[in-house]
Formats: C-alpha cells, sequence, structure tokens
C-alpha cells in the first residue's frame, strides 16, 4: 500500500501533555498511529510504501543505512531462519532481550540445548557452542555454524535477560548493555549489522535499535541536543516504516529513548577548550 506523505490530519497538544496525542492519519495499519506528538516543527514528506506487520524479520534502516534485522522470539520453528540469517546476512552478534521471568514460547530453552557444547543439526545447519560467559544481566555464547556447503562462520548471541515486556532498562545497565555489544562487534571484526528479537521484535527491539542509531550519532558529534525531540521523532518514524507501527510500544520506552538521547548527547559533546 502507498500513500503519499504528509498524512497527519490531526495535531493536538505537545510532548509533555496528554499522553493520548497521536498523528490521526485516518489509516488504521499505518505505522504513524498513535505515535506521540514529539515535535510540531518536524515535516513528512514524498510517498512510502507502508509494510504490513511482518511474520519474521525486518530490515531496520535509518537515514537509508541499514541498522539490523529485528525479529519476534525464536522459538524450536524458526531457529534455522536465524541461522540463515547469520550465513547470509552477514551478521554476526544476535541479541536476545527475552526477559527471565517470561515463560510463554521460552526461547531461552532452544538456545540453552544449542548452548550445550555438543554438535546440534538444525536444518541445514550444524551448530556448536564454543563458550560461554555470565556477567550480571546477561549471558554471552560463541557458536560455530557449519551450512549444508561445509562453509564455516562463528556468531555470538547475547540474552540480556532482565529488560521487562514493554519497559526500558535503567541508565546503567543500558550502558553496559551497549559495551558489551561493542565489544563483540569489534570481535566479529566490526560487523555493525545487529540481528534483535524480543517476544514480538517490537517493542524492547525498537528501544534498542533507536539508542544505538542516537547513540553512534553522538558519538560522532551529529546529535544535536538543542533538536532531540526532533531526532527521536525522526527515529522513530524510520524505524516503524522498516517495521509497523507496533515498533516501541509504549509511551514509557518512547520517553526513555528521549531521555538516552539527551544523556549521549551530553555524554560525547567535546568540552570546549580554554
Amino acid at each position: 500500500m502507498k500513500i503519499e506523505l504528509p498524512i497527519i490530519t490531526k495535531i493536538e497538544g505537545g510532548f509533555s501533555s496528554d499522553l493520548n496525542i497521536i498523528y490521526d492519519t485516518g489509516i488504521p495499519k499505518c505505522p504513524l498511529r498513535q505515535l506521540p506528538f514529539l515535535h510540531s516543527q518536524v515535516k513528512i514528506s514524498g510517498s512510502v510504501d507502508l509494510p504490513e506487520k511482518p511474520l519474521n524479520a525486518s530490515h531496520i534502516k535509518y537515514d537509508d543505512t541499514e541498522a539490523g534485522i529485528a525479529m519476534p522470539a525464536t522459538t524450536a520453528a524458526d531457529t534455522s531462519s536465524m541461522l540463515h540469517i547469520v550465513t547470509h546476512e552477514d551478521a554476526k552478534v544476535l541479541i536476545d532481550l527475552f526477559d527471565k521471568q517470561e515463560k510463554k514460547d521460552d526461547p531461552a530453552a532452544v538456545w540453552n540445548e544449542l548452548s550445550d557444547g555438543k554438535e546440534h543439526k538444525v536444518s541445514d545447519y550444524t551448530v556448536q557452542a564454543l563458550a560461554t560467559n555470565q556477567s550480571s544481566n546477561s549471558t554471552i555464547t560463541e557458536f560455530e555454524l557449519t551450512d549444508q556447503h561445509g562453509e564455516q562462520a562463528t556468531f555470538c548471541r547475547i540474552h540480556c535477560n532482565s529488560w521487562p515486556d514493554q519497559g526500558v532498562l535503567d541508565p546503567d545497565s543500558m550502558d553496559a548493555l551497549h559495551e558489551l555489544i561493542d565489544q563483540q562487534v569489534e570481535r566479529h571484526e566490526g560487523s555493525e549489522k545487529l540481528v534483535i528479537n524480543c517476544q514480538q521484535g517490537e517493542g524492547r527491539t525498537g528501544v534498542l535499535f533507536a539508542l544505538r542509531y542516537l547513540r553512534t550519532k553522538a558519538k560522532r558529534g551529529e546529535l544535536d541536543i538543542n533538536a532531540i525531540n526532533s531526532e527521536v521523532f525522526s527515529v522513530l518514524v524510520q524505524g516503524r516504516m522498516s517495521r509497523n507501527a507496533d515498533f516501541v510500544q509504549s509511551w514509557k520506552q518512547i520517553l526513555f529513548i528521549r531521555d538516552e538521547a539527551t544523556r549521549y548527547a551530553k555524554q560525547f559533546t567535546p568540552k570546549p577548550e580554554n
């Protein structure tokens, strides 16, 4: 479905007022539905293809640069899909944000079985865990993958087990997760394309993608602390256009992205010379 933009037909209130403020597009499945009003000066123009709600993987792009792949929680039925992505998409860092309190379709059970150090056959692939390390809130496992042609690759899975559904981490835990991801990206030859999943591959997944992008932008000195609302709005719109209307699900998550973006802009802004 293609629509012409701008498509905003109603704007009421502001960022810090009523939490039910929306951009009313008049299109039920539009990725911009129920997107809080962040910045009155932001303009959207051009045309866009509206994606249907995905069943599996979605490629996430910000400013025409691919950030990675968003997926729902990996279960036994679709573990092979993730291994296919590792092989064909050159994505060597997988991040699972499935909270340890969530019991429904627990993907950790699948990966726990694959992490026992033995060789496992998954569809056309052979998978073997090489090493596992624990941190306070995460488990990091290094895997070796062999495809049907005998080609081998290594990849790492980070399981962050303390991020609640539709919630956020505290800033210190978020920083620790960023540092952990940075370490693994560096170990795997700078492969910046991440595979991130949570229960639906939407809320927590969307938050982490947004924060990785904004943090990288801040480290380059390109995140404008005087236009944080606009920066966050742009990231939310682009993420939802890549996946669906639930990419970053809750108002709490949106506020967290804004607060973290402000912190990153301050943290990485060079201090003026005396």
